[in-house]
């Protein structure tokens, strides 16, 4: 496994990427997330850049893509403003070496569960036909686990998504962010067993091979019965964390653990600790 911040560590002197690429190899983490919530403000030659930095140093890359996508809008405006995200992010990552492309889908809004997962297979596959048509074949499109209730992207249904669309994995592979199953009441992710049940679930769904190249975000969560109300450190919330680190070596996991919490790389390198700590292997 390698561990990253969810943006430039918030230590580095610079606040560009090529820095935090650069701070990220300076206290031994093995990734970090670029982070486009706020719009993809990357040319692809600055992302060439980063690519070369990262592959020099061995600094593992995925993207976040912006928050102003919604593909399940009854607006035809949004959903092509959706797709536009995506695949700008995706355009940026794959200059850059390529790697995960992380998005939150969509609001139900209006539409019942059924018919929202049916239209969501739609637009997911013209995204993808549009990554393969633009050559951008090493960026792989990862819907995330998300948050909040009214969010189209369960456990289920990212499972069951994926092996409609792309069961080998190879251009659709989500992003699971542990929080979020947490604050959807899906899993309170608090005992041995509600952690195993999560892998489990994984396993069953998608197969030994999903294990050994998941993409996790991680961090505690504030939630209500509405869902997430804000990210917070390892450790503020109920997460059992040393039983997550035990159950990545126990199911032979490997990939990338994206942190997302309000301090970053401290508890990216906390959370780094606790899976050596577990017996488990950096990649």
């Amino acid at each position: 496994m390698r561990f990253g911040p969810g943006g430039v560590p918030f230590e580095s002197k610079k606040r560009d990427s090529l820095s935090g690429i650069e701070y990220c190899r300076k206290i031994d983490l093995g990734a970090m997330e670029l982070e486009f919530v706020q719009g993809v403000r990357m040319n692809v030659e600055l992302a060439a850049q980063c690519g070369g930095l990262s592959k020099k140093l061995d600094v593992r890359l995925s993207a976040h893509a912006p928050y102003f996508i919604n593909f399940l809008s009854e607006k035809p405006s949004t959903r092509g403003l959706s797709k536009h995200n995506v695949l700008e992010t995706a355009k940026v990552l794959s200059a850059a070496g390529g790697g995960r492309v992380v998005f939150h889908p969509a609001y139900y809004g209006k539409l019942e569960k059924g018919e929202a997962f049916k239209q969501m297979v739609g637009e997911l596959k013209t995204v993808l036909s549009e990554v393969k048509k633009n050559g951008f074949d090493n960026a792989v499109i990862a819907p995330e686990l998300t948050g909040k209730r009214s969010q189209w992207g369960s456990l289920e249904e990212l499972i069951k998504i994926t092996k409609e669309i792309d069961s080998s994995l190879k251009t659709l592979n989500p992003c699971f962010d542990v929080s979020h199953v947490q604050a959807r009441g899906e899993n309170p992710m608090r005992s041995r067993e509600d952690v195993e049940i999560f892998f489990e679930q994984i396993k069953k769904g998608l197969g030994g091979t999903a294990l050994k190249q998941m993409h996790f975000h991680a961090q505690d969560v504030e939630f209500t019965e509405k869902g997430e109300r804000f990210h917070k450190a390892v450790g503020e919330g109920t997460i059992n964390w040393k039983e997550f680190m035990r159950a990545l070596v126990a199911f032979e996991c490997d990939g990338t653990v994206i942190c997302e919490s309000p301090i970053l790389e401290k508890d990216a390198l906390k959370l780094q600790e606790m899976f050596v700590k577990a017996g488990g292997k950096l990649s």
